[in-house]
């Protein structure tokens, strides 16, 4: 089975969006998986008493289909597949992440926007409350970056029973781009566990190891998250993909 069966590209016709659909296509080709376009009308309450506001509306849905002419032409260029397209009305956050769930997309794909930090601190961004919202993996494209392919990759793993799949599914990744892993654990308290950078060598005898945490629990007391981590790295398949592990000590954020 494939890793992603099809990505929700959510579109807000913003300064970022030629840059998002190229992260999209370079995405989708790396998971052969078809694009569904979703853009939303954001929706203002007392607009919808308006007198005209039944031609204001045609007018924006035209306006929508135009612009999503464009980008499917663009994306079907580059040899990629458009599943679908929906438009619909409602609070941005709200829509993508019941659609995306609605057309079992298996990831979404959308810019992160900007905002000032006033803002952000009120309400935030619609990609902050995606990825707080839903239990989807999010691909964020933010404004400004280059259209360069995807060469490093970064995996932050807690040391419970989600590790070894969290790794698996960032080595799955790692080796589709052709990209560099960067495995961390953040510990919440000092400790005296420095830098790991001899797991890219080191050989540890499993048997001689206690078992792995099961799911929901931490490292017992005399699991230290140097040993734990190497007993992860061990039973994920790393040849071949350049990586560097570290234990970084402070607040998990």
């Amino acid at each position: 089975m494939k890793l992603m069966q099809r990505l929700l590209l959510a579109l807000d016709f913003g300064d970022a969006t030629h840059a998002t659909v190229a992260h999209a296509i370079q995405l989708a080709k790396a998971f052969e998986a078809p694009l569904i376009l979703l853009h939303v009308i954001e929706y203002i309450p007392y607009y919808a008493n308006y007198p005209y506001a039944d031609n204001g509306m045609r007018e924006i849905h035209q306006h929508v289909d135009e612009e999503l002419d464009e980008i499917q032409k663009t994306i079907e260029a580059a040899g990629v597949r458009v599943e679908e397209r929906v438009v619909e009305v409602g609070r941005s956050h709200q829509v993508i992440v019941r659609v995306a769930e609605a057309k079992h997309a298996t990831a979404i794909v959308m810019g992160a926007g900007r905002k000032s930090m006033v803002e952000r601190l009120l309400a935030g961004t619609t990609a902050e409350k995606v990825v707080h919202t839903t239990h989807l993996p999010v691909f964020l494209h933010h404004p400004g970056d280059a259209e360069t392919p995807i060469k490093h990759l970064l995996c932050a793993i807690d040391l419970d029973g989600s590790a070894c799949c969290t790794l698996h599914t960032a080595v799955t990744l790692a080796r589709m781009f052709k990209a560099s892993l960067k495995v961390i654990h953040v510990t919440p308290q000092p400790a005296p566990y420095p830098n790991l950078p001899d797991l890219q060598v080191e050989v540890v005898d499993l048997a001689r190891q206690p078992a792995l945490p099961q799911a929901g629990q931490t490292a017992a007391a005399d699991h230290d998250p140097a040993t734990v981590m190497r007993q992860v790295l061990q039973r994920c398949d790393l040849a071949g993909i350049p990586f560097e592990t570290q234990i970084l000590h402070g607040k998990t954020p």
